[in-house]
């Protein structure tokens, strides 16, 4: 029993579910068609209690189980293709976030000009503000004088 589970392993491993359903498939069908074969020699109680107890049940669980495990395969194929999907979205997402870094620099280096350029507004704006005392005060010489 120890051989076939480690065959079984390696066909697991080396060839993947698909490879490992045909051979149980392949091992089961080859137990039933030997059932079969001998049912008209071994045709006693023995054979009758040992078929009942064990090997009508295997045969009931085998199919069974094949079902079970190839629908499992069946999700296991999906879930390797919602992964395929989420690593290309990955991919998709880290460009876009490369791009909307970028973006960003940009803006704050925009916006680092922008306040740059309000603080030297401010200063000349304070600076003509300053000023206008001196510009009225020589408008109204500039008056008096050309009355």
């Amino acid at each position: 029993m120890t051989s076939s589970l480690s065959s079984l392993d390696f066909i697991a491993s080396a060839g993947g579910m698909e490879e490992t359903l045909w051979f149980m498939a392949q091992r089961s069908r080859t137990l039933q068609a030997l059932r079969k074969d001998i049912h008209h020699v071994w045709d006693d109680e023995a054979a009758r209690e040992i078929n009942s107890r064990y090997l009508n049940p295997h045969e009931t669980d085998s199919d069974r189980m094949a079902i079970g495990l190839r629908e499992q395969n069946g999700h296991l194929k999906t879930a390797e293709q919602h992964l395929e999907l989420a690593n290309s979205l990955e991919l998709q997402i880290d460009e876009c976030a490369a791009v909307v870094e970028e973006k960003l620099r940009f803006a704050e280096q925009d916006m680092d000009g922008s306040y740059s350029n309000y603080d030297q507004y401010v200063h000349y704006n304070a600076e003509a503000r300053s000023k206008f005392p001196v510009v009225q005060q020589l408008i109204g010489r500039a008056n008096s004088a050309c009355q």
